[in-house]
């Protein structure tokens, strides 16, 4: 399999964290799906698919993070149903 077939079916994180608290916290958080383009998929301009791809910024951006790290870890530790959360 190709890389870039292979890079069309994962997703990606990336969070830049500006605070630590629920509350007053602040956060940038971009997920994307699939990392490389897939335009024959997803016939839109961007290629991806726009339900999973996101972008939160300030407070919303900061609980977002906070989502993404408490099911990675709780996939981590290979928990009940841990399974049917996506990489």
């Amino acid at each position: 399999m190709p890389h870039e077939e292979r890079m069309s079916h994962m997703a990606a994180a990336c969070i830049a964290s500006m605070g630590d608290s629920l509350w007053d916290g602040s956060a940038a958080t971009i997920i994307m799906y699939p990392v490389v383009p897939d335009p024959h998929r997803y016939p839109n301009e961007y290629g991806r698919d726009l339900f999973v791809s996101d972008m939160e910024t300030g407070l919303a951006g900061a609980w977002m993070k906070r989502m993404v790290q408490t099911t990675f870890m709780y996939k981590l530790k290979a928990k009940p149903g841990w399974k049917v959360i996506p990489e």
